[in-house]
């Protein structure tokens, strides 16, 4: 059972009332972090994560960019560490409409957040502050699983390389093989609002 779910039942358990049946909601507020007005649309890459083995090839991230840039979606970065920042600069490199943003707290990331159309998340705690924020997210697992502590809430997407099964812990660099830009374009496609929902790739 997720984590999130066992939760749930632990306190409808220990406190005596039914379970809901519909899925969990956080009840985030999100002007509490950012402007209600609409940005253009954008997507964020959260791209860093501590284990080295669950990072996206930066070759398919800087594919990815340039597909989405191509169709007049802004790509925007965050980064924690100078190791990530390197990163953010490299996919960005040349790529029109790509933006590497500059440092943030928690406050700070959160306002970027809630203000993404849609947002790519490698397994970071990152990408479940996007899903509290009730954001569309794409979240990429390569040796690990969804199955119990994957990012939850509506309008999650999680992309397994290995059929949502832990793996090996073991640096693989085919590990994402399966997991190339263009099945990515088309789990964010659904995502963008119809205005929005042109043809990329």
């Amino acid at each position: 059972m997720h984590a999130v779910e066992r939760t749930r039942e632990l306190f409808a358990q220990a406190l005596d009332y039914p379970k809901p049946t519909s899925k969990g909601y956080y009840g985030v507020d999100r002007s509490r972090f950012c402007s209600v007005t609409p940005e253009s649309p954008n997507i964020v890459f959260l791209h860093g994560t501590t284990r080295h083995d669950k990072h996206y090839p930066e070759n398919y991230w800087i594919e990815l960019a340039k597909q989405l840039t191509a169709a007049g979606i802004r790509v925007r970065m965050p980064w924690g560490n100078e190791v990530e920042k390197d990163r953010a600069y490299r996919i960005a490199k040349n790529i029109q409409g790509a933006e590497v943003l500059p440092k943030l707290n928690l406050n700070g990331l959160a306002g970027v957040l809630g203000q993404a159309t849609a947002v790519v998340a490698v397994d970071t705690g990152l990408g479940h502050l996007s899903a509290a924020l009730n954001i569309p997210t794409v979240s990429l697992y390569g040796p690990t699983s969804p199955a119990l502590v994957g990012a939850y809430g509506e309008n999650q997407v999680h992309l397994c390389a290995a059929d949502c099964e832990p793996v090996e812990q073991v640096a693989d660099p085919e590990v994402f093989s399966a997991l190339t830009p263009s099945v990515l374009i088309a789990a964010l496609q659904p995502m963008l609002p119809l205005s929005e929902n042109v043809e990329i790739g």
